[in-house]
């Protein structure tokens, strides 16, 4: 455990150090100041970054018989470790929007699920929360799609297949459906249980749309085609 004056790392008494901790201006008032607050009996606590880029959270717990006790920890690590996971959160949601996708994660042990605000935006769903009971979302898929939507849950959760995917449709608040494309990895524990499930869906309303159309251009080509054949004889 290291004192306060090694996780400074500088002479307390040197001006550069006391201007770096208490600012500038008179040193000895500012410091007697910082003594009298101390006094108090309030929890505090604040976190502060030093000009060398040290993290130090700073706290301060009453005594019971007066005085207090105050702390100073390094979180420079923990907070580099913050900023990284924030800064890969926000590449990966980017890119998801790029793709015309949003994220989700559902807790199987809890039984909700999160849904990313572009999963609300492209599903044009008007839920202010990002989270509900799992249970919900099968109310928003089109009936003829749940069988299909649930066996492919299954068959991911047994271990059929590598990873989950589906196509089916989703009903909006606008009363629309539109074509998703879900995809997703279970995350499993001991004995193979699935515990949690994340993906992504896009809409692939237009690429239906143009599938439906080539499909009924074919079946009209044929029909056009067998309509000729019985006028030639």
């Amino acid at each position: 455990q290291k004192t306060a004056y090694e996780i400074y790392q500088c002479d307390w008494s040197s001006d550069v150090c006391s201007s770096d901790l208490y600012g500038s201006g008179n040193i000895e008032d500012t410091v007697r100041a910082k003594m009298e607050s101390a006094r108090c009996n309030e929890h505090y606590r604040n976190e502060y970054v030093r000009p060398n880029g040290m993290a130090l959270a700073v706290s301060r717990e009453p005594m019971p018989g007066g005085g207090c006790v105050i702390t100073f920890t390094d979180i420079t690590r923990g907070r580099a470790r913050e900023e990284r996971l924030k800064e890969s959160e926000e590449r990966y949601a980017l890119a998801m929007r790029g793709a015309n996708e949003g994220l989700w994660d559902w807790n199987v042990a809890r039984r909700e699920v999160y849904l990313s605000p572009r999963v609300r935006e492209i599903a044009k769903l008007d839920v202010t929360a990002s989270r509900m009971p799992a249970g919900r979302w099968l109310t928003f898929i089109h009936p003829d799609d749940t069988v299909r939507y649930r066996a492919a849950i299954r068959a991911h959760f047994r271990g059929e297949t590598e990873f989950f995917q589906c196509e089916y449709r989703i009903l909006g608040t606008d009363g629309v459906y539109r074509w998703m494309l879900d995809r997703g990895l279970a995350l499993r524990g001991d004995g193979s249980r699935v515990h949690r499930m994340a993906g992504s869906i896009g809409d692939i309303s237009t690429r239906k749309d143009a599938e439906r159309r080539i499909v009924e251009a074919k079946e009209a080509a044929r029909s056009e085609e067998h309509t000729s054949e019985l006028q030639s004889h």
